[in-house]
């Protein structure tokens, strides 16, 4: 017959009150965060699974924090863009405008001086800076400042390189354009070609139709132009004529 003692009661007791508290205690914890496997020993093959639906949360948290990124970049890059077009309008313009023989010398100059200072808000907005004090066209040198100007020549500080940021498993989208290829590496080539017939002895009155044809470049072919009557040149329209001096440009290295 086996005695049990007051001494054992007293412990079994003890005992199975503290393992229902802790029953308690895990159930009010499992209430307050809306789980229900608290440490890997609770369910080892739900723990497994609730650990990599973690990874997987935390990888598409972080895809959407590129998406965000990209997002605030390439807006900070079109308003940029959008407002260097605005600009490049507003030369033209005032380059139609200035070529016109009515205007007088102080007209000129203002409108010298206006394209000087949009000149300056040009130079400004392609060192632009995103959200985080990025500068947006230069390349992989997001903060080196990607344009400079001295003694009449543009130098570009950046790189060719393009940044790309991972927005899903299999997708990864630019940041943006580096300066480069966006303001510098632009094909150039000439505006029109002349040819002009040999005159003949004694030179004629007049240009016959023929004469005179002018290659645009575009693929379409000479243009004859021809009955202009010949007149000598007058100064104003000579030093009209001229083109003014540009500065240089300075390729990366």
């Amino acid at each position: 017959m086996l005695r049990i003692s007051t001494q054992m009661i007293t412990e079994r007791s003890l005992s199975s009150m503290l393992r229902q508290q802790s029953e308690l205690n895990d159930t009010q914890q499992q209430l307050s965060t809306g789980r229900r496997v608290l440490t890997p020993s609770d369910d080892p093959a739900s723990a497994s699974r609730v650990l990599g639906l973690n990874r997987a949360v935390d990888t598409l948290s972080q895809y959407q924090s590129n998406i965000d990124r990209l997002t605030s970049r390439l807006e900070t890059e079109e308003g940029a863009l959008d407002g260097i077009t605005n600009l490049l309008q507003r030369v033209r313009e005032l380059t139609v405008e200035g070529n016109n023989d009515v205007l007088t010398t102080l007209d000129k100059s203002a409108i010298a001086s206006e394209i000087r200072q949009i000149g300056d808000q040009l130079f400004s907005m392609a060192n632009s800076r995103d959200s985080g004090g990025e500068y947006v066209f230069a390349g992989y040198q997001s903060g080196t400042r990607p344009f400079s100007y001295d003694l009449g020549v543009y130098s570009y500080n950046g790189d060719s390189g393009q940044r790309e940021l991972q927005i899903a498993s299999d997708r990864t989208v630019a940041d943006g354009d580096n300066g480069f290829d966006t303001f510098m590496n632009i094909a150039t080539g000439p505006i029109a070609t002349v040819n002009v017939a040999a005159p003949t002895d004694p030179a004629p009155a007049a240009i016959t139709a023929g004469d005179i044809t002018i290659d645009g470049g575009n693929g379409n072919g000479a243009i004859s132009i021809g009955a202009l009557r010949s007149r000598p040149i007058r100064r104003s329209e000579r030093s009209s004529c001229e083109m003014p001096s540009m500065p240089s440009v300075v390729k990366p290295g």
